[in-house]
């Protein structure tokens, strides 16, 4: 088992918070590793008021460096019930890239995607439209405006990092009456 793998189930069994450091982001994204495999890495997120924001799934490959020991566990805020959240999480499978945006899809009635290419960095919330290996097109929730939305097309691997479950994004889903 590589180095990495005993780190994250070591703090996944101890329930340790961590930092998690993107390739492109200079704030960590605070929170509970959930589940993991080779290829990604499910976090129960915090945002920065230490609140309860949701989940988000990384490529493994996107995370530059990951932070733990550093006392957030008493100060955390728990948003979902703890049933709601296991139930949740259960539902999103990290198998590959596709499963993650369809699980996360099904479980929450939306999916945000988070990219980035030599133009920089990119997010949306939406609903999968079509997707294959390669590509993913979404119906992109446009705030403001519920009754317009507009397509979106996305280069799979352009993807850093899939989430959910925040209140800005449950409150756009329910705006076009999804659930969230």
């Amino acid at each position: 088992m590589s180095t990495a793998n005993k780190t994250f189930k070591t703090l996944l069994a101890k329930n340790l918070s961590v930092e998690v450091f993107t390739e492109r982001c200079d704030e960590p994204f605070l929170g509970f590793i959930r589940e993991f495999n080779d290829k990604f890495l499910l976090l129960e997120y915090y945002n920065s008021e230490q609140i309860f924001a949701g989940i988000i799934v990384f490529k493994r490959s996107s995370i530059r460096r990951v932070r733990w020991e550093v006392g957030h566990e008493r100060a955390l805020h728990p948003g979902l019930p703890k049933e709601e959240l296991t139930k949740k999480l259960a539902g999103i499978h990290i198998g590959s890239l596709e499963n993650v945006i369809k699980s996360v899809d099904r479980t929450f009635g939306y999916v945000g995607i988070r990219s980035v290419n030599s133009d920089g960095e990119f997010g949306v919330i939406g609903k999968i439209r079509e997707m294959d290996s390669s590509t993913l097109v979404v119906t992109e929730l446009v705030p403001g405006v519920p009754s317009h939305s507009t397509m979106l097309m996305l280069h799979m691997q352009d993807i850093i990092y899939i989430d959910a479950g925040s209140a800005y994004a449950n409150d756009l889903a329910a705006a076009y009456g999804l659930p969230g």
